[in-house]
């Protein structure tokens, strides 16, 4: 990924979660994201690594993919 990429993805999450006051809970990799099981149903995380926006669904994590 590049540099650039990197820190427009940086800068995009930044605003949306100030935007929408936390409603990304978790920015982590995917794999550390799909590895919790105590986050509250409706819980959202982004994978920083695979651009997902995932949601916990209570017993598993629901993914999508975005672009930017």
């Amino acid at each position: 990924m590049s540099s650039h990429l990197a820190s427009s993805i940086g800068s995009a999450v930044r605003q949306t979660v100030a935007r929408n006051r936390g409603l990304v809970k978790v920015v982590d990799t995917e794999e550390n994201i799909l590895a919790r099981d105590s986050d509250p149903i409706g819980s959202i995380a982004l994978a920083s690594d695979t651009n997902k926006l995932l949601i916990y669904l209570g017993s598993s994590w629901g993914a999508i993919s975005i672009t930017i």
